[in-house]
C-alpha cells in the first residue's frame, strides 16, 4: 500500500504511543507532532478511509490489523537505521534518529535488507566503535573531495553549482521555491559576522540563507 512519508508517521506515532499508554487520542498526537487539531483530524481521516485506523469522532484511536503491521514495519525500519547510524557510524543519537526517520520512508525493501545482513556481520566481526571514530578523524578521509563543500563554507566573492540539497524535506522544499535548484549558478555576495545569514546572487537576484540552511546545500566551487 502507498502511503506518504506523513501517514506512515502518523502509524508509527499511534504504535509508539500506545507502547506506552495503551490508549491514544488525538491531543496525543498533537502532542507528538506540535500539530493543529485540524492537521490530526485530517490525517486520521484518510487513516479510517484506507482501513489503517478505527476512529470514531471524539474516540480513541486504534490501527487495524493493516494499520498495525504497517505501523510495526515503520518502526522497526527506524529502530534499525536509528541503531546502525549511532552504534555503528558513530553518529550523535539525535542525528541519528532524524536521518532514520527520514530515510525509513524511501529506502527499498532490498537495501533494508541488505543491511540488516551487514549489521549482522559487524556483530560477529571485530568491529569496534571506537577504532572507527578514530579512522573517521586519521588522515585517510579528511581531505574533501576537491571543489566539493557546503555552501556555508564558501567565502566572499567565490562562486559555486548547486548539486544537491540534503536536508529534511519541508526545509529542502522551502529552498527548492526560493530557486536553489540542481545545477544552477550563484556567487557569495555577502557573509554577516557572527554566523548571520549569508546573502547569494542566484538567477540574478538576492537570497538570504541562514547558516543551519547554508550548511544543508551541497556545492560544487568553480573559477569565475
Amino acid at each position: 500500500m502507498e502511503l506518504t512519508q506523513s501517514l506512515e508517521d502518523y502509524l508509527e506515532a499511534i504504535w509508539v504511543i500506545g507502547l506506552d499508554s495503551k490508549i491514544v487520542r488525538v491531543k496525543d498526537l498533537m502532542k507528538y507532532f506540535n500539530y493543529k487539531v485540524s492537521s490530526v483530524n485530517q490525517a486520521l481521516k484518510t487513516l479510517v478511509k484506507k482501513g489503517l485506523i478505527n476512529h470514531e469522532k471524539y474516540g480513541y484511536i486504534e490501527l487495524t490489523e493493516k494499520g498495525l503491521t504497517l505501523a510495526q514495519e515503520v518502526y522497526e525500519k527506524h529502530k534499525t537505521l536509528s541503531n546502525f547510524f549511532a552504534r555503528f557510524l558513530g553518529v550523535s543519537e539525535d542525528i541519528a534518529a532524524k536521518d532514520a526517520c527520514n530515510i525509513e520512508h524511501y529506502i527499498s525493501n532490498e537495501t533494508y535488507l541488505s543491511l540488516i545482513s551487514f549489521i549482522s556481520y559487524l556483530q560477529k566481526s571485530d568491529f569496534s566503535i571506537d577504532d572507527f571514530k578514530k579512522f573517521k578523524k586519521s588522515k585517510h578521509i579528511s581531505k574533501k573531495i576537491e571543489g566539493v563543500y557546503l555552501l556555508n563554507e564558501l567565502k566572499n566573492g567565490e562562486t559555486g553549482i548547486i548539486k544537491k540539497i540534503d536536508a529534511p524535506i519541508s526545509i529542502k522544499q522551502k529552498l527548492l521555491s526560493m530557486g536553489l535548484s540542481t545545477n544552477e549558478k550563484f556567487s557569495v555576495e555577502k557573509i554577516a559576522p557572527f554566523g548571520g545569514p549569508i546573502d547569494i546572487k542566484i538567477k540574478d537576484y538576492h537570497l538570504s540563507l541562514r547558516q543551519d540552511e547554508a550548511k544543508t546545500v551541497i556545492v560544487e566551487k568553480v573559477k569565475k
